[in-house]
């Protein structure tokens, strides 16, 4: 998967949002919240960032049942991320089994964020 922003928010919700939108493709645009949850994480590079916020999405995601559609990062830069993330209780197929670092890349070219992420999926 790729995602793209302007700023390391915009790329790290933007990941988000595709890894939701692959889990729950039928129920991705519902905008209504039923599940809150805050998230706090930090890494020693933007790469084990974006490996580590999606990863903590993911479990949310299959713990409580939830497609997470809706991300209010109030802090983030290449170390550390703060957001608030919202949802709607459905259950998924749960195809991803895990975000892996296998041609994992971040990059920061020409004023905008690119990511390539790949997935372990479940058979």
């Amino acid at each position: 998967m790729q995602a793209f922003g302007k700023t390391e928010a915009d790329l790290l919700s933007n990941a988000a949002l595709g890894m939701m939108y692959f889990l729950y493709p039928k129920y991705f645009n519902i905008k209504e919240s039923e599940r809150k949850e805050k998230i706090s994480v930090k890494a020693e590079n933007i790469q084990n960032l974006l490996v580590q916020w999606l990863s903590e999405i993911l479990e949310l995601s299959n713990i409580n049942d939830t497609c997470y559609n809706i991300f209010d990062i109030s802090q983030a830069d290449d170390t550390s991320i703060k957001a608030t993330i919202f949802g709607k209780r459905i259950r998924s197929r749960e195809n991803i089994k895990a975000v892996t670092y296998h041609e994992l890349s971040v990059e920061h070219i020409g004023g905008r964020w690119k990511a390539t992420v790949r997935f372990n999926l479940k058979k």
